[in-house]
C-alpha cells in the first residue's frame, strides 16, 4: 500500500520597503506590502492580510514610480486615493513641480497631477470626496463624472454629476486650470489665488474649494475649504479624494 504525501503550499508575503511605512502604516501593527501593477484600479492584492487595504506601484511618464493607495471600504471600494488630509504634518503649499510630481508622507500626500492625469485617461472615472469637520462629523461629495488634462492643459479639470451630502463646492472650479504660487493660471485680474489663499487648486476668481489650502488656518480662504458645508472662514480637520472607474 503506498503513501500519498500531500504537500500544502503556503503563500509567502514580503515585507520588503522598511522603516517608513511601519512607522506610519495606519492600521495598528500591520506593515504593507507593495504590490506591482499597471492597472488603473484597486482589484490587486492585499497590501497585508490582516486588512481591507490595497496599494499598487506604477511607474508614470515622468520616470516617477508611485504606490497608490486603495480604500477598499467605502461604497464597495475600490477607490485610488490621490489627496490626504489629517493632521497638518505636511506642508501643502508648494510649487508647481511638487504638485505635478506628488510629494507627502503615508498619511498626508497629494500623489501629483501627472499621475492622476495618467490614471484617469483611458477611462471613465468616478470621484469621491470624504470631509470630517472639528466635530468629528463626516461629509462626501460624489462626482459621476471626472478627468484632467494632461500638462499641455496645465491639468484643466472637468467635473460634472454631483451628489452628496457636503454641498457642490467643486462643480464652480470646471473647466480651470490648475494654479500653484509659482505658476499662475486662474482667472483672477488682481494675483494669484494659490498666493491669496495659501493653496494649490483649480482656481477661479479664486474658489468656492481649496482643499489644499493651509492647514488649521479659518482666516478667510485660507484653509482646508469647502463652501457648501462650513464656507470660507472654516478649515476643515480632514479631507481624502479619491478617483475610481465606473462600474457596469
Amino acid at each position: 500500500m503506498q503513501l500519498m504525501t500531500i504537500i500544502t503550499i503556503l503563500p509567502v508575503i514580503a515585507f520588503s520597503y522598511g522603516d517608513y511605512l511601519e512607522s506610519n502604516f495606519e492600521f495598528l501593527g500591520h506593515v504593507p506590502t507593495p504590490v506591482s501593477a499597471d492597472s488603473a484600479n484597486c482589484s490587486g492584492n492585499l497590501v497585508h492580510l490582516a486588512t481591507s487595504s490595497y496599494s499598487f506601484f506604477r511607474e508614470f511618464s515622468n520616470g516617477n514610480t508611485i504606490e497608490l493607495y486603495c480604500d477598499m471600504e467605502t461604497e464597495g471600494g475600490g477607490w485610488i486615493v490621490f489627496q490626504k488630509r489629517m493632521d497638518g504634518s505636511v506642508n501643502f503649499y508648494r510649487n508647481w513641480n511638487d504638485y505635478t510630481d506628488g510629494f507627502g508622507n503615508f498619511n498626508e500626500y497629494y500623489k501629483g497631477n501627472q499621475a492622476l492625469y495618467e490614471v484617469v485617461k483611458d477611462g471613465s472615472f468616478k470621484l469621491r470626496i470624504d470631509m470630517e469637520d472639528k466635530t468629528g462629523e463626516w461629509r462626501y461629495a460624489k462626482y459621476s463624472h471626472f478627468s484632467i488634462g494632461g500638462p499641455d492643459t496645465n491639468f484643466t479639470l472637468s467635473v460634472s454629476g454631483y451628489t452628496g451630502n457636503a454641498g457642490d463646492s467643486l462643480r464652480p472650479h470646471n473647466g480651470q486650470q490648475f494654479t500653484t504660487y509659482d505658476r499662475d493660471n486662474d482667472l483672477n485680474p488682481t494675483g494669484n489665488c494659490a498666493e491669496v489663499f495659501r493653496g494649490a487648486w483649480w482656481y477661479k476668481k479664486c474658489h468656492a474649494s481649496n482643499l489644499n489650502g493651509e492647514y488649521g488656518n479659518d482666516l478667510y480662504g485660507k484653509g482646508l475649504n469647502w463652501f457648501g458645508w462650513h464656507g470660507n472662514y472654516y478649515s476643515l480637520k480632514s479631507s481624502k479624494m479619491m478617483v475610481r472607474i465606473k462600474r457596469m
